[in-house]
This record gives structure tokens, sequence and C-alpha cells, in this order.
């Protein structure tokens, strides 16, 4: 419990002074604050570099600026498709991975992975340009070192490998919800026989000043630290699930490799951008990319917020997606990645930002006091009983 607390109040202390300072989170911070946020690797869209970009002009016609770049696509590659005629009235063949916009050097571009050849084009003049190959954010081991990553994953009990780290995490999860509801019983069977001398106070000192004040923290601090205890525990069914019947966290979405016919874009892209501004009017837009994943067409799109926000359209139906849907690849965790991912960032704080940091600070602090008082505790109660020749380390009565 000590180890949990410790590390736990460093990870949050972290955290909290990277949003009080406005860090980026491009930083190692940063990449190991919101680890797994947008998904597994193979689903996530944002980039590293897309924290510090530009957002795409407001008046910029996302549908004609699509329209542009697969003309210029088609143009580059005459012996796909035979002409914009044919591209708009019948299915002819040509395929492309994804087609996206974004803002590179100041200019609106968009980028084409076709037969896996990534190309670029200016997004209003069709010109080829530079493409930049995606620099996705990584995860588990090939994130960059920094302090709150080792405390991540000493907190974690794991380094090199997922295992037996997943294993320790549920059992130290059972030892906690253990403590929280013997401590609880106890406490308030106590309660109830004070009230029936009447003496109703919640909280009291009888019993030596260490034993009062561990009764009193513990049940100020209970709903906090269960909240800790059932989002980790949870956390560590899940990652113990994965590993063992599973081929691990990193590998856990393994996308087929579909495509997208390049005569349907036009008309996904469409209703995607449709949906987006419906469901998100005032929102200002860094990438948008229209691509399949899984047995899904989508429409991903990415806001300038700070963290940005990922946002997911099934492109034939133009309704929100998750990170987990029947139409994706098959994934290690028992009730899929968006659960697995809300577990996480609950339990971190990251989801609600500052007040449920605060909330978890308090419980890594109480988690720390409640472990010392009870040692001192325990040490009073067993040099009493040994002075009296009880000297056994363990007893019930």
């Amino acid at each position: 419990m000590l180890w949990l607390g410790i590390t736990g109040i460093g990870m949050q202390g972290i955290d909290l002074a990277a949003e009080a300072s406005h860090q980026p989170m491009s930083d190692p911070t940063g990449l190991s604050i919101i680890e797994g946020m947008y998904g597994q690797p193979a689903f996530a869209v944002v980039q590293v570099s897309d924290f510090a970009a530009e957002p795409l002009p407001r008046d910029l016609d996302l549908d004609g600026a699509i329209g542009t770049v697969l003309q210029a696509h088609r143009a580059a590659h005459p012996g796909a498709v035979a002409s914009a005629a044919a591209v708009a009235s019948a299915d002819t063949g040509a395929t492309i991975d994804w087609i996206e916009l974004r803002v590179v050097d100041h200019v609106p571009i968009g980028q084409v992975m076709a037969g896996g050849q990534l190309e670029a084009f200016d997004a209003l003049r069709g010109t080829p340009v530079e493409a930049r190959a995606p620099r996705m954010i990584p995860q588990g081991r090939r994130l960059p070192p920094s302090l709150r990553q080792r405390l991540k994953t000493l907190h974690r009990f794991w380094d090199r490998s997922d295992t037996p780290g997943v294993y320790f995490e549920v059992v130290v999860g059972v030892v906690l919800w253990t403590l929280l509801v013997t401590g609880l019983v106890m406490y308030f069977r106590l309660l109830s026989a004070r009230r029936r001398t009447r003496r109703p106070q919640w909280f009291w000192l009888a019993g030596g000043t260490w034993r009062g004040l561990h009764r009193s923290v513990s049940i100020v601090a209970a709903l906090f630290l269960v909240f800790m205890a059932f989002t980790g525990t949870w956390i560590g069914l899940e990652s113990s699930w994965s590993a063992l019947w599973g081929r691990g966290v990193a590998g856990a979405v393994r996308p087929a490799a579909p495509t997208l016919d390049a005569a349907e874009v036009p008309a996904l892209a469409a209703k995607v951008i449709g949906a987006a501004r419906a469901a998100h009017p005032a929102a200002v837009i860094k990438v948008f990319r229209l691509r399949a994943f899984g047995a899904m067409k989508q429409g991903v799109l990415v806001d300038d917020g700070q963290p940005p926000n990922q946002w997911v359209f099934d492109a034939t139906s133009g309704a929100p997606a998750s990170l987990t849907e029947p139409a994706y690849p098959r994934t290690n965790f028992p009730f899929g990645v968006q659960v697995h991912e809300d577990m996480k960032h609950l339990h971190s704080g990251a989801m609600f930002g500052i007040p449920t940091r605060l909330m978890n600070l308090l419980a890594g602090l109480s988690l720390v006091f409640l472990s010392l008082s009870g040692i001192v505790v325990y040490v009073d109660l067993w040099w009493k009983r040994r002075k009296s020749g009880r000297g056994r380390l363990l007893w019930v009565k």
C-alpha cells in the first residue's frame, strides 16, 4: 500500500504541475499522461506533431479540398482511373488506403496513402508537395523516458514486460478491497455500539491517538479509496486477461488491410463532414482523415483542444463511433478497448481534469497515512500483547 501510495502521489503531483504550467502534451511527460487515450497505435489518428499544428482554415471547403486532392492523385496515376467522370459514375477498381487534410508549413495539404505509397498535394491547387509520414504517438516501451513514466511502471509493478506485474495489480486490488471492507465493517460496528451508549459522534479518539486518527482518516478517505480500488482492480483484471488469453496489450488491435474505393470517397467525406458539423458545430479542426478500419469505413477528425479530441464517425451512416465497435478487429480486452481506456483515465484522473486529479492525490496521501498509522497501531498492540506473554505476530482475538 505504501508502494502504491508513494508512486501514485508522485505521478499525480507531476500531472498537476503539467496542467498548471500548460506543459505541452508532446513532451515525454505529456505523452506518458495521454498514453492510450486515442486507442491503440493502429487506431489513433492523432500524431505527435498535431499537438502544436495549425488548424485547418475556418473557411476551407473540406469537401472541395478532398475533391481537389483526389483529382490530383488521379492525375498523378492516369493508368489507375480513366477520368474524373469515371470516378464519379462507376466503381473503377481504384483504391486508396486513406486520404486526409492537415496543415503543414502554414499550407493546407492533402495526403493520400495508396498501395503503401504516401503522396501529398496542395489542398487548394492540387500541386504535389512533400509528404509527411505520420509520426504516431508512442505507447508502452516505445514511450520516451520520463520521471512520470518510470513512476508509472513502478506503480504497475512492471518494467520490461506486462507480466508478472499485471498479476500483482490484481492481488494488490484484492488486498485493498479486503482492507476497505473489513475496516468499514469494524468501524460501523463500533459506531453502532457507541450509539447504544449515547455517544453518537462519527469521530472519536478512544483507544489512543494513533487509533483515533487512523479511524477518522479512514472513514473520510473510504470514498476516494473505493473509487481507486475499483478502477485499479478492473484494469488489473483486464490486463491479466489480455496477458493470459491474448497476445499482450501492445498488440491488442491488429486491423486487416482494408481500402476505400476512390469512387466512394467524395460521398463518404460529405457524410462525415455533415455529421461532424452537426455534432461539434464550434470545433476548430486540425485533421480530417477518411479511412477503413476493420469492416467500418470511417471519418476521423482531430480538433485543437488541449489535448486534442479525436472524433470518429461511421462514414456510411454518419453515426459516432467509439474505440470499440462490432466491425473492428478483435481485441484482447474482454469489454473492448473503449472500456479499458476509460477505466485507465478514470483511475489516473485524466478524464475529468483537476477535480479527479485532486481526489486521486487525496486518495494517495490517505493511503500512505493509513499504511503508516496502521503499522504504528499494529506494533503498539503487538508490543502490549508481547509483554503479557502473547507474542504471536498474527492473532484473531
